[in-house]
């Protein structure tokens, strides 16, 4: 499955739990998954999130856990965080608020970011 986010910050291809996502490739996104909670994400490619741009400031991620995500599983992934140069990044492949139970990061490509 694809999901095409049109590279329009404030966009994320999948949000906020309770979903499985298996062999999706998502691009174009600000936040490409948003995991709070009873989420996997299997055999998927993340990447070509949002340009950075100075002005509207996106943050984005590949995947965001936010604080008190439980159940998450992120196994066998490539994950981009949006990293092209020092004038155009992105946050982060995977980040988490902390404070989070039963989560599994395992066997991924993860890359990006500022």
């Amino acid at each position: 499955m694809e999901i095409d986010c049109g590279i329009t910050i404030g966009t994320t291809a999948l949000t906020p739990g309770n979903y499985t996502a298996r062999r999706v490739n998502a691009h174009g996104c600000d936040n490409t998954m948003w995991a709070d909670g009873n989420v996997v994400i299997e055999d998927s490619f993340l990447h070509d999130n949002v340009p950075y741009d100075p002005v509207l400031d996106p943050h984005t991620d590949g995947v965001q856990l936010p604080g008190g995500a439980d159940n998450v599983t992120i196994r066998h992934n490539r994950i981009y965080g949006g990293y092209v140069n020092q004038a155009n990044f992105g946050n982060s492949a995977i980040t988490t608020g902390g404070g989070h139970n039963n989560v599994i990061i395992d066997n991924n490509v993860l890359a990006g970011g500022g």
